[in-house]
């Protein structure tokens, strides 16, 4: 399996799976697995190319900040990796875990045809936005982490937005540079009264 650097453009890590010899320098980075760990490998290809990946490189690499993002070996090797078994529900990891994989084996038969497969693109005003493989890894990602909506919210939030406003691309003007509007501040005072209202006793509310 290959590991080739951040893309900027689609803000995420790009991995690959790959069965045949070969080599590789400077920021190309290589992962072996035992013989029968394939589907395991094809899990951790899959895993490296969602949202989830690149959200934990962004806090744990200080060079995705700056003027050539990279991941180095040691810091890709302390993204999170658990088996099924050590989540909150197995079950719902192991069918994730499962979807994955085959995501993975569809890329790799589309790549055996005459054209290979490319990720279809839709732009938005601030941002290019990767649909199809793409988003079924972002959605099976968050099903094998059993991450809460909240963890959903932040982590779309940093990738879709954050990330992109530290390093934008030239001539583009990313969303949260932008004055928010009434619908922004009403979305923020929601979820602010939503996750603090736990905190103070009944009668008291927060309106």
């Amino acid at each position: 399996m290959a590991q080739g650097g951040v893309s900027t453009a689609q803000m995420r890590l790009r991995a690959t799976y790959v069965e045949t010899p070969l080599t590789f320098q400077d920021i190309i980075q290589g992962i072996t697995v035992p013989s029968g760990e394939e589907p395991r490998a094809k899990l951790l290809t899959a895993f490296l190319n969602s949202k989830l990946a690149i959200w934990f490189a962004f806090h744990g690499t200080a060079s995705l900040g700056a003027d050539r993002p990279e991941v180095q070996q040691a810091e890709l090797m302390r993204l999170p990796f658990p088996s099924p078994e050590d989540t909150p529900n197995p079950e719902q990891s192991r069918r994730a875990a499962e979807a994955l994989v085959a995501i993975v084996d569809k890329a790799l038969g589309a790549l055996n045809k005459p054209s290979s497969y490319r990720e279809p693109m839709t732009t938005t005003k601030s941002w290019p936005r990767s649909t199809g493989m793409l988003s079924l890894v972002r959605r099976c990602s968050i099903e094998y982490f059993c991450l809460s909506d909240d963890e959903i919210t932040l982590i779309d939030d940093a990738v879709d937005r954050i990330m992109p406003a530290v390093q934008p691309h030239k001539g583009t003007f990313p969303e949260i540079w932008k004055p928010a509007d009434p619908s922004d501040r009403q979305a923020y005072a929601t979820t602010l009264i939503r996750n603090l209202k736990d905190w103070y006793k009944k009668p008291e509310r927060l309106v």
